[in-house]
């Protein structure tokens, strides 16, 4: 018996009809590719010289090839900057309203000293460069850039001096330099920024005091400066950063104890003094807070004999004290 298919069939009109769709199809193509140009499938043009783009402000555009050139571009995970004509379609260059707003090259190999034309980045808001190799002092010309509300430094090899200068970043709302070589103080004025959220200076060879300006801002809600070489007391003012939940500064020089003040912030939840010459009972006040973390091993501080103070002691999730009893 002869089985029919008839859903494969092709009478002569459908195949007609297929025949001229594909026409039609061919047709449609021709006519898109010649109104989008007969470059349409060509390569992107090779990058020649700033002046002969039009996609950035000459200024920017340098910025970006003084900084690729600086830090040894070819050698870069990923170094296929200078490869395209618009500086815009650069690995990790990411342009808004004909300037560059954002710079994510963590992870990149890049090796050597932020250049200061990185101030010409007039529109930048956020600068990704963790964990590469940058070198030497950051450039003054940081604290120039008004619209910068991120900046990741993590895990270089950055040495020399906070600059001052990045005081002046109102905008600023994350300053993430841990992991790096840097020396010298904390500037003052760091803590005075209205908008700054974490400030992260672990793992430095940071000395001097901690500014007592640090205690005014009501925005910060991280403050590590772990690992360091910082000398003094806790300043009483920090008692005001009633943003604050993490506060770490083990690791130190600091003398003294911990201010009584600390216990009027509402949200710290992680509180961190080990391996510090700290001594002095535990302030009463600190019972008054929700803490879920409080290292001070390694110091000569004290906890009350109070039996709400060693009660709350012990509900504290993660507790590492030094057995110590105040007498």
């Amino acid at each position: 018996m002869q089985i029919k298919n008839r859903f494969f069939q092709l009478r002569p009109r459908s195949l007609r009809i297929i025949i001229i769709s594909s026409a039609v199809v061919v047709a449609l193509f021709s006519i898109v590719t010649a109104t989008l140009g007969k470059n349409l499938f060509a390569p992107a043009k090779a990058f020649t010289d700033c002046a002969s783009q039009s996609y950035l402000p000459v200024l920017e555009c340098d910025a970006l090839v003084v900084l690729y050139t600086s830090t040894n571009g070819l050698g870069w995970n990923y170094p296929i900057w200078l490869g395209k004509d618009n500086p815009c379609m650069w690995y990790g260059v990411y342009c808004h309203g004909g300037s560059v707003v954002n710079l994510a090259l963590d992870d990149m190999n890049i090796d050597g000293p932020l250049p200061p034309e990185i101030g010409n980045l007039t529109n930048l808001v956020n600068l990704w460069m963790d964990n590469n190799k940058i070198t030497g002092p950051l450039p003054a010309e940081l604290g120039s850039l008004a619209k910068l509300e991120q900046i990741h430094l993590n895990k270089n090899l950055i040495t020399g001096a906070i600059p001052p200068e990045l005081a002046n970043l109102t905008s600023l709302q994350k300053l993430y330099l841990g992991s790096n070589q840097l020396t010298g103080s904390i500037p003052a004025g760091l803590g005075s920024l209205p908008n700054l959220n974490i400030l992260a200076l672990q793992n430095n060879q940071l000395t001097g005091s901690i500014p007592a300006d640090i205690g005014s801002s009501t925005s910060l809600i991280l403050f590590w400066a772990y690992n360091n070489q910082l000398s003094g007391p806790i300043p009483a003012s920090l008692g005001g950063m009633t943003s604050l939940q993490f506060l770490n500064l083990s690791s130190n020089q600091l003398t003294g104890s911990i201010p009584a003040g600390l216990g009027s912030l509402p949200n710290l939840y992680d509180l961190n003094v080990h391996d510090n010459p700290m001594n002095g009972p535990l302030p009463l006040e600190l019972a008054a807070l929700s803490l879920g973390i409080l290292h001070y091993y390694d110091t000569t501080l004290c906890a009350p004999p109070d039996l709400a103070f060693q009660t709350w002691l012990a509900a504290i999730p993660d507790l590492q004290d030094n057995g110590a009893i105040c007498p």
